[in-house]
């Protein structure tokens, strides 16, 4: 009887993890081309797959530009102009903001996640230091959405 009822909750858990729709295949295989838009940057913000804060949706915007809800697995591309640009990452409860620089012509990669704060848990961002690491992140997630 215990054993049905943790399958049971696990199956509740699991079903409620944080989701969110995708983009169509046209759009998530044009983003996987890696060729950024003439006089502009691409910048790609993928979320990681764990198990920590999974059920947590989190929010991304860059230079104040709603991208949408990243659910696990899930990537956001932003053609921006060169220049410095605000990323910023939210749950609702609390936000991390990553300042960039980028030049024309360029690719660039992001990853997020969920760590431990204080009392909840906190989104954090960090640079994918290395074009082909930051290629095979995205070829394994799928492109979320734009916010219109």
């Amino acid at each position: 009887m215990k054993l049905s009822c943790c399958l049971l909750a696990a199956g509740i858990l699991l079903s409620a993890c944080a989701s969110a729709p995708m983009a169509s295949g046209d759009r998530d295989n044009e983003a996987k081309k890696f060729v950024p838009v003439a006089g502009t940057a691409s910048l790609y913000v993928a979320r990681r797959s764990e198990m920590f804060g999974m059920l947590i949706p989190f929010k991304v915007a860059v230079d104040g530009k709603d991208g949408g809800t990243l659910a696990q697995g899930a990537y956001q591309m932003f053609s921006v102009k060169p220049g410095q640009h605000r990323v910023e990452i939210s749950t609702g409860l609390n936000s991390t903001v990553l300042n960039v620089e980028l030049s024309a012509g360029t690719n660039s990669f992001y990853s997020t996640g969920a760590k431990a704060g204080t009392a909840i848990i906190e989104p954090e961002i960090a640079i994918v230091p290395l074009e082909p690491m930051g290629k095979f992140m995205i070829s394994q997630s799928t492109r979320a959405p734009i916010v219109e």
